[in-house]
């Protein structure tokens, strides 16, 4: 596979998990949308990876690991983290960590990640969900 396909690959699948991620919160399902929020910014941003021909070896980190990544994409591209929130991508990163628990070095709770202030502001700024069609 080339760059380019690679590229292509991460960017189409990425914008799917976008979509789902957003049906996902706004029916209510914020800790699945979270998660699927996570696997879509990482693929966007291991694009930029690919076009710059990074190897897959070198792609092989995650948001779990958000410094490393952060400085492999400035390396090629330019400091994104003027672009990005730290905060978010920080929860992002323990999102990527309860998806795959088994790596992880000590129990996360669901909680965790769900009452976080992102959380706390879904809901504050979620419209209620119409009950019928007027």
């Amino acid at each position: 596979m080339t760059e380019q396909q690679l590229a292509y690959s991460l960017l189409s699948l990425g914008y799917k998990d976008y979509i789902a991620s957003r049906v996902l919160i706004n029916n209510g399902y914020p800790g699945q949308g979270l998660t699927l929020a996570s696997s879509a910014v990482e693929k966007y941003l291991k694009v930029i990876l690919a076009v710059n021909r990074k190897t897959k070896k070198e792609m092989g980190v995650h948001l779990d690991r958000w410094d490393k990544l952060k400085t492999l994409v400035t390396e090629c591209y330019t400091d994104i983290s003027k672009f990005l929130d730290e905060r978010f991508m920080t929860l992002l990163g323990k999102a990527y960590q309860a998806r795959y628990y088994y790596n992880l070095s000590r129990p996360i709770t669901i909680s965790e990640i769900l009452r976080s202030p992102y959380q706390r502001a879904i809901e504050e700024y979620t419209p209620p969900r119409k009950t019928s069609w007027k």
